[in-house]
């Protein structure tokens, strides 16, 4: 890939950072799965997640929500909604500020839908737990297995009943559980078949050139 999904870690400033998403005033968007009647169904399931987390833990989260110049229109923010569970946040981030800066700043990195922060966080080595709504982010048949060794070592969350008890087993030792030999297998191997450095794009590029 060409895109910056990798920054050297530095001093670490955020205990947990949560990376939101962001709904579309459209009902239908080619850019953004969650728009139309699936906005709703995100929010409920962000909603139901932290509510259930404890004050202590939400004490120690940064959240860092979704630019709105990259959607096409919010009428009811992710915050507004969820007002009363991100309460007791530590700290909420602008919206247009860098998210691989932050991710690359954070012990622990919870980011509650497939997006190019995810990409980011595996890249950058960070220990991360990622939301996958299968419901709503659906593969074509021919890849049914494609994210199967990111949920087997628990880095992509699909079981949404269980999750408060990975995020509270995980962040105990966010590093011991990043660097077990399942889960650095895991992440390597699907690293290694999916985002190649960029001197191998290009050279990829260029062979179509000539």
């Amino acid at each position: 890939s060409l895109f910056d999904f990798k920054k050297k870690l530095r001093k670490k400033k955020y205990d947990i950072l949560y990376i939101s998403h962001s709904v579309q005033n459209v009902h239908h968007n080619f850019r953004n799965i969650l728009c139309g009647e699936k906005s709703l169904v995100y929010y409920e399931r962000v909603k139901k997640i932290f509510s259930n987390l404890s004050i202590d833990l939400k004490a120690r989260i940064t959240h860092k929500p979704y630019p709105l110049s990259k959607s096409a229109g919010v009428s009811l923010t992710l915050e507004s909604y969820c007002k009363n569970e991100f309460n007791n946040f530590k700290k909420t981030l602008s919206r247009e500020t860098d998210a691989l800066d932050c991710i690359v700043r954070s012990k622990f990195c919870i980011i509650d839908h497939l997006s190019t922060s995810f990409w980011q966080a595996l890249k950058s080595e960070v220990p991360t737990l990622c939301f996958w709504h299968q419901d709503m982010h659906q593969l074509d048949d021919r890849f049914n297995g494609y994210f199967d060794e990111l949920i087997n070592a628990n880095i992509l969350v699909t079981d949404f009943n269980n999750i408060n008890e990975m995020i509270y087993k995980n962040f105990k030792n966010p590093n011991e559980w990043w660097n077990t030999k399942e889960v650095l297998s895991a992440r390597e191997r699907f690293l290694k078949n999916n985002l190649a450095e960029a001197n191998i794009m290009v050279n990829k590029i260029l062979k179509f050139t000539k």
